[in-house]
């Protein structure tokens, strides 16, 4: 029987994921901080660091030493934060800026394989994959980044795909 193979943080992977969202021409909405939010080990969703757009390396290698430690998951807000939000702790919908990128979070079963064959067909593909988990299912997240308008101040929950 072969040993399942180790999982690690990739910081360039995470510096890619991060830099198509929040990277590039952003409509003038390059002031908003992106936010890092992290579990306790195991635990619930309950810290937060906030970084300029001009920290996306930064936030990333936080984010991996963060996602290092054994039972701790990593999310990227999906919404771009006011300046003026606190950068040490949890953002709120009230500390949205401008959205981005559309998304979908594709946790059910077999949602990930559903959603592609659809947005293959439809010519709809997404502009970055992310596979969020692979046990017990695959899972994933899917993000249109926008090329104009950022939607300012729509929060995120409000434009999400959720496929079930």
């Amino acid at each position: 029987m072969t040993a399942p193979a180790t999982l690690s943080p990739d910081v360039e992977a995470m510096t890619a994921h991060l830099d198509h969202l929040f990277g590039g021409d952003l409509g003038g909405y390059h002031e908003g901080l992106v936010e890092i939010a992290w579990t306790e080990p195991f635990g619930a969703l309950k810290h937060a660091k906030l970084f300029e757009t001009s920290e996306l390396e930064e936030a990333a290698e936080f984010a991996a030493k963060k996602n290092a430690v054994k039972g701790t998951n990593i999310y990227a807000g999906a919404a771009l934060r006011q300046p003026s939000t606190p950068t040490s702790k949890r953002c709120s919908d009230g500390d949205v800026l401008a959205l981005p990128a559309y998304y979908a979070d594709l946790d059910k079963p077999g949602a990930h394989e559903c959603a592609e064959a659809g947005y293959d067909k439809l010519d709809v593909k997404p502009t970055c994959v992310v596979v969020t988990g692979r046990h017990p299912h695959e899972r994933a997240q899917l993000w249109w980044r926008l090329r104009r308008n950022l939607f300012p101040n729509l929060v995120p929950d409000d434009q999400t795909i959720r496929v079930h």
